[in-house]
């Protein structure tokens, strides 16, 4: 989609803006990037919740600047079907926005950054939460 030139510069900031508050969020929780290129920056974090997910956020250049903000969430590349089966049904027990049950897939897309980060927020403290196992008696 081409758009008035001040109109991208500014979708170009924010798109930065979001991926270095990416690179921040990911950092309180000890992730460091695995991949930083000219194309997207690609993270690993070993979640308490889910496992190993894959967190993405794809650059684009000014014929491609978009009006929507997305992180990309996956399970990890070596997650078997019954590892992303489990995980897609647990975080369906909790958050309305569920994954795909078949391939993991939980992306954020939103049309403002701050709301793409408020929602990587949240799912990112739920996931790192310690899980908790009910030990007490009847």
């Amino acid at each position: 989609m081409r758009h008035a030139k001040g109109y991208t510069a500014t979708l170009r900031k924010q798109q930065a803006e979001l991926r270095l508050s990416l690179r921040k969020a990911m950092a309180t929780f000890g992730g460091e990037p695995d991949e930083d290129n000219e194309w997207q920056v690609v993270f690993t974090l070993n979640t308490m919740q889910a496992g190993a997910l894959t967190f993405t956020m794809h650059k684009r250049d000014e014929k491609e600047a978009s009006d929507l903000f997305s992180i990309y969430i996956r399970p990890a590349l070596d997650r078997t079907s019954e590892d992303v089966r489990a995980m897609s049904a647990k975080i369906s027990e909790v958050f309305h926005d569920k994954p795909n049950p078949f391939t993991g897939k939980w992306n954020i897309h939103e049309l403002h950054p701050a709301r793409a980060l408020d929602e990587l927020t949240l799912r990112l403290e739920w996931l790192m939460e310690p899980i908790t196992h009910n030990t007490s008696s009847k």
